[in-house]
């Protein structure tokens, strides 16, 4: 890699001089440009990226001094290394009051020059590897966070690492799709242009040339929400992105549903037969006073009555504010998405078959009918489950073994298969992660403790696998929406089992 240099001086031949007297490539440099003002200078600054500024301190206008001032303000992270007479040691000291990488003194040494960009080039590449570290481990951590593998006491340094304050708003997961942008965008110039808005995590992937997938966690309020959409537009062109989203969640630790949801929502709307969306803004879950992400800690209490109700009032909700047969159909597809990953035995005839209903209905009361009879008739009759042969042997394990200190790696060594594969088979099949699912498992058997024994909260968090109390409540709670003592006094002795 090149670092980009740019000279300035406002005598002519010192230019010249500057751009003959070392070999730059050699050095790992390359002049860029030359100007001969600090006017220039400033121009040429924002319309070319630039690594390292070199410059004569005594200039006509502003000097070489004021224009590392702006500098620093505008571009904290060039570099700068001034040339200065004899007579001119006060402006040196000025200049490393501003933070100069070094000075050199008129007339110029060659060799002084070189070691003064050896010494530049060293800072540079250095502050290219910890970016690059910081980059991995920033990305890595906000993945971590939407696939729900992310504990409380990683996240909690995150926040500190980046200074984040949990926001009261709660979170949102979106996706930005981009397609053929223009040859200026980069990963690099987005990256900055999302720095620009506080409110927002990002990870870019780009596996096609000049097309990217951003995936976003934001915290926006919603007025600030809708600048950042504009602002997306105005910087792909509205014609080239089309952004997704989830809904907005109340806890970091839900975040994973949101990011859920909004897949669901682009396999939704890039089907052949929902690409009428493309003029929208943002395509999301559809506008209600419901929160559909309900429905999934409905389907997690497993209770028939409270699913069945919480459906109903998702779709009384609907017919209230008139929601449009479309929008009524993409819910319906969202909230079967969450009960054909719940009922690991619906068939893939049941999914084409709910997918042609939703498709062709023309009412809301349709697709209420179509999936409260998936609910009544169909999960209730159960079925072959339609998992691979390696996926039933780790949920047989899972099942079995539940209370113990569980890791892939140990079950793909018994398996004698790869961790890896197996992990990404699993994932295949159950749309879940192995912790996640484990987490499933121990929190269904403690359900089930609660409502057909006496034990305590504390004995049923250890008989169930987790280490402490705490923990045990905390997650209870985030996959049920109610606490171990909330569930036990609500549906001990009236609990309906769905399946």
């Amino acid at each position: 890699m090149m670092y980009q240099v740019l000279l300035v001086d406002d005598e002519y031949m010192i230019l010249q001089g500057l751009k003959r007297i070392v070999n730059w490539q050699e050095l790992g440099f390359e002049v860029a440009a030359t100007a001969n003002s600090a006017e220039k200078a400033l121009e040429i600054l924002k319309s070319i990226p630039i690594d390292v500024v070199i410059t004569d301190v005594t200039m006509p206008g502003k000097s070489g001094l004021d224009l590392l001032k702006e500098v620093n303000q505008l571009f904290p992270k060039i570099k700068s290394l001034i040339i200065s007479g004899y007579q001119e040691f006060d402006y040196i000291h000025q200049g490393m009051e501003l933070g100069i990488q070094s000075y050199l003194v008129k007339p110029i040494d060659k060799e002084e020059l070189k070691q003064k960009l050896a010494e530049i080039k060293d800072l540079l590449d250095q502050e290219e590897i910890d970016e690059v570290r910081d980059t991995l481990y920033y990305e890595s951590i906000i993945k971590t966070w939407l696939n729900d593998e992310l504990n409380e006491h990683e996240f909690m340094r995150f926040c500190q690492v980046v200074n984040h304050y949990q926001p009261q708003n709660g979170y949102r997961a979106m996706i930005l799709k981009v397609y053929k942008a223009d040859k200026e965008i980069t990963i690099d110039s987005i990256r900055l242009m999302l720095k620009e808005w506080r409110k927002v995590f990002f990870v870019i992937d780009s596996r096609v040339e000049n097309s990217f997938e951003i995936t976003i966690v934001s915290y926006f309020e919603p007025l600030e929400e809708l600048r950042f959409i504009d602002g997306c537009r105005e910087f792909f062109g509205s014609d080239k992105i089309r952004i997704f989203a989830g809904e907005v969640v109340g806890d970091w630790e839900n975040l994973y549903e949101s990011y859920h949801q909004v897949k669901k929502v682009i396999f939704y709307n890039e089907s052949p037969q929902n690409l009428g969306n493309k003029e929208k803004a943002i395509i999301e879950v559809p506008k209600s006073a419901t929160q559909f992400l309900g429905f999934n800690k409905a389907l997690m209490i497993g209770d028939k009555e409270t699913i069945l109700a919480t459906l109903q009032n998702i779709f009384t909700a609907l017919q209230i504010e008139q929601v449009s047969p479309e929008d009524a159909r993409h819910i319906a597809f969202l909230l079967f998405s969450d009960m054909y990953r719940h009922y690991s035995y619906l068939s893939e005839g049941i999914y084409q078959k709910s997918m042609d209903v939703i498709r062709q209905s023309k009412t809301i009361d349709q697709i209420y009918d179509w999936l409260s009879y998936l609910l009544i008739s169909v999960v209730s009759d159960k079925q072959p489950i339609r998992y691979s042969a390696l996926t039933m042997q780790v949920i047989a394990v899972l099942n079995e073994r539940f209370n113990e200190d569980l890791a892939l790696k140990n079950i793909a060594d018994d398996l004698h298969v790869n961790s890896v594969y197996l992990g990404q088979v699993f994932k295949k099949d159950t749309e879940q992660s192995f912790s996640q699912y484990l987490n499933q498992v121990r929190i269904k058997k403690a359900q089930k403790m609660l409502l057909d024994t006496e034990k305590n909260i504390n004995e049923i968090a250890f008989a169930t696998g987790y280490n402490t109390n705490h923990y045990f409540i905390k997650m209870f709670k985030k996959l049920n929406g109610l606490s171990p003592k909330e569930f036990r006094a609500k549906y001990q002795g009236r609990y309906k089992e769905v399946q």
